[in-house]
């Protein structure tokens, strides 16, 4: 699995990673977060390496089957990135109102309006 799809598998695990069976939810926390190689979880779990591959491949694709039907991780992304930019524009909206008479209460609230942007932020 390549680098850029181990990182899409990880994001979609973490959402939906529950929904997998026990033992795949076993193999892939393995694979993907202890970074054993496939050859190293069949030691472990005393397995063929293509029974280990055949299990991460098969979860892998229901993790992006389920992504596809219910977008969540796609949503949660988009709003991200919506957070990300609203507090950019907000901070440059900060900058103009140096210059503004009213400076000290515009300022209150933006600084109170950042940090629950941030906030928002943390929690995606």
């Amino acid at each position: 699995m390549k680098f850029n799809e181990m990182i899409e598998i990880s994001r979609l695990y973490d959402s939906y990673g529950k929904l997998l069976k026990v033992k795949q939810q076993e193999i892939m926390n393995l694979y993907l977060f202890k970074n054993l190689q496939i050859i190293e979880i069949a030691q472990l779990k005393q397995v063929s390496k293509q029974a280990i591959f055949k299990i991460i491949d098969a979860c892998s694709k229901r993790l992006e089957e389920i992504e596809s039907e219910l977008g969540f991780c796609k949503k949660l992304e988009r709003i991200k990135n919506l957070g990300e930019n609203l507090l950019v524009d907000w901070q440059d909206l900060n900058e103009t109102f140096k210059d503004n008479k009213n400076y000290l209460n515009a300022q209150i609230k933006l600084e109170k309006f950042e940090r629950i942007l941030k906030q928002l932020q943390e929690e995606l």
